[in-house]
């Protein structure tokens, strides 16, 4: 049996076939969780998911080998929106948590259970039914393991926060955090995306990472920052930004961040943040972060993806679209999450 068939039985047994909410791609989506179902298709490889409403609940997915499909499980934790996984290989299907990142002590953390092909699948595998997921059973039964506090966005913001406060131990300037962290993350989201490749980094004359440059010391560090300066428009690496190079051990910290290391416990995650996958809406609760100090002062808050959704749903209607005048005004820009997002659902 392929895995793809495995799939398709896993899928019926479990009776999430015949349900309005399971989309496969079979038929056309014009809904908002069109959208969401092409985005979780093209940046995480799912196969089907299924929806409650406009939320996506459960991502189904069929795999070569259990490596591989804990590599879906990475892209859907970093995607941070489904919250389960159901996959099959040729012999196997596993239910992961996507709110649950494993580490080198706990490398089987996001696993909520098992079956083989041969079992009776709507039996071995009643936890994840769709009664039991809409009833919230599958909650209750895997509560530690489904536990929002672990998921990609409360992970990223709490380790930011961590890593802040020892940016500024590590003698790092108040007024030079923002502009370190903000290029840092620009950089690595550059790489993620394959903007800035390997070669590309090597012809520029810099290392092949900027994981690289921040090991290699502040010297690396700053030529990466006026490397990248030359190569691209605009005022995010202009030279006079930073005051005073950093120390070491403050790159060290930056480094540390972006492996995806737990900095307050220093457990070390089995893989990095993937910037190509991390939603925009939260690169914008990044920067809320780096503002925290002056938020107040400067009124700089940032909407939250639910409301965006939200003011969306009702701005980008039928009506919209026939429109004589199809134009967008977000008055209050801030991070320009509700520009980035109604484009997104213009281009899909």
């Amino acid at each position: 049996m392929t895995s793809q068939e495995l799939l398709q039985n896993v899928v019926a047994a479990l009776e999430y076939r015949d349900s309005s909410g399971y989309v496969d791609g079979t038929a056309v989506e014009t809904s908002t969780r069109g959208f969401i179902w092409s985005d979780l298709r093209q940046k995480c490889g799912v196969d089907a998911v299924y929806f409650k409403g406009a939320v996506p609940v459960v991502a189904f997915a069929a795999a070569e080998s259990r490596g591989d499909a804990l590599q879906t499980q990475r892209r859907l934790w970093n995607y941070g929106r489904v919250p389960v996984l159901i996959v099959t290989t040729e012999s196997d299907v596993l239910a992961l948590s996507c709110n649950m990142a494993g580490t080198d002590l706990d490398p089987d953390a996001a696993l909520l259970g098992s079956a083989s092909g041969g079992q009776d699948l709507g039996h071995v595998l009643a936890d994840f039914t769709r009664f039991s997921v809409e009833s919230g059973r599958l909650t209750k039964r895997h509560e530690r393991r489904l536990d929002k506090r672990n998921r990609v966005d409360q992970a990223l913001l709490r380790n930011l926060r961590e890593l802040r406060a020892r940016l500024l131990r590590a003698e790092v300037p108040e007024t030079d955090i923002e502009p370190l962290l903000g290029r840092s993350i620009f950089i690595r989201y550059l790489e993620d995306r394959g903007i800035l490749r390997t070669e590309d980094l090597l012809e520029l004359n810099q290392p092949g990472s900027f994981v690289s440059a921040l090991d290699q010391g502040w010297q690396a560090v700053s030529s990466f920052f006026d490397a990248m300066s030359d190569h691209f428009n605009g005022d995010v690496f202009r030279r006079e930004a930073i005051s005073q190079p950093a120390t070491q051990d403050a790159l060290n910290e930056l480094s540390d961040f972006f492996q995806a290391a737990d900095l307050a416990s220093g457990q070390q995650s089995l893989w990095p943040y993937d910037f190509a996958i991390i939603p925009p809406d939260l690169i914008s609760s990044i920067y809320e972060q780096l503002l925290s100090t002056n938020q107040r002062r400067d009124a700089a808050y940032y909407t939250p993806r639910h409301l965006v959704d939200l003011v969306l749903d009702e701005l980008l209607t039928p009506a919209w679209w026939s429109g004589p005048t199809r134009s967008i005004l977000d008055p209050a820009c801030g991070s320009g999450i509700f520009l980035t997002e109604a484009f997104r659902r213009i281009v899909h």
